[in-house]
């Protein structure tokens, strides 16, 4: 059938089709707007307070690298006089 032929029955049964699959399109783009907004803002809330535990997860954060001497072997005399 082509548009113009379509009965008044037949376009109501698309608009609901259509509204159907708009409302889980909705639902689900809406649901991981929230889920990325609450994981930024418990990232951000976590990093201002100093929570360790969140700092693991948090992607935004920099690494940085620290290079240290390691203890000799030798004994030292705290006595010894250089």
């Amino acid at each position: 059938m082509t548009k113009d032929n379509r009965t008044l029955a037949q376009k109501v049964d698309q608009d609901l089709v259509k509204k159907s699959r708009y409302k889980k399109l909705v639902v689900v783009l809406g649901s991981l707007i929230a889920l990325v907004v609450i994981w930024v803002s418990t990232l951000i809330i976590g990093y201002t307070n100093g929570v360790s535990v969140i700092d693991r997860f948090n992607p935004f954060l920099s690494y940085t690298t620290a290079y240290t001497k390691l203890p000799s072997d030798s004994l030292t005399n705290p006595n010894n006089n250089m």
